[in-house]
This record gives structure tokens, C-alpha cells and sequence, in this order.
């Protein structure tokens, strides 16, 4: 699976194995649904030479396949979101 205008069913191991892989080898500009029903664009990646050094573990991370943390590079920050609230996914 390539990086897509759209997923109309994103909830699959299969579906989280791929962004994740994606988000490993480029940056996406991923568009979904915040808890709170707004829609948030995020420009986000997984490339280890984006990353920050880590200094530590961090407790609080969960791992999930129904959430996926990527690095927001115009926040500097981490985040996550739920898979199944992804709208729209392009390379960016």
C-alpha cells in the first residue's frame, strides 16, 4: 500500500505495519479526527535520523496497534493518534 489520498478502512495489523514502515522511510502528512471531532493535519514521521536523542525510557508509552506515535516535526514533539481516524494520508 502507497500513501494515499484516502483509507476507507484503516484498522488492520496489515494497515498499521504499512504507515509504520512508511512513516520509517519518508515524512506523511497525515489528516484525522482528534477526540474531540476536529480535524487536525499533522506533518509527522518515523525516520530515525529526525528523531530526538533519547535520554531515557519513558513510562506512559503504550504500545497499541490502535494507536500510532510518530514524531510532529512542526511541533518538535511526539504524538499519537487513532488509526481508525485517519482521513486522508500524502507524502510531504
Amino acid at each position: 500500500m502507497q500513501a494515499q489520498d484516502k483509507y476507507t478502512i484503516f484498522d488492520s495489523h496489515e494497515h498499521y505495519m504499512d504507515l509504520k514502515k512508511q512513516l520509517q522511510a519518508m515524512v506523511l502528512n497525515v489528516t484525522f479526527v482528534k477526540a474531540d471531532g476536529t480535524l487536525r493535519d499533522m506533518r509527522c514521521t518515523l525516520i530515525p535520523e529526525c528523531l530526538p536523542k533519547v535520554k531515557g525510557y519513558k513510562k506512559n508509552v503504550i504500545e497499541s496497534e490502535d494507536y500510532i506515535r510518530v514524531y510532529d516535526l512542526e511541533v518538535d514533539d511526539w504524538r499519537s493518534f487513532r488509526i481508525n481516524s485517519i482521513k486522508r494520508i500524502t507524502v510531504g
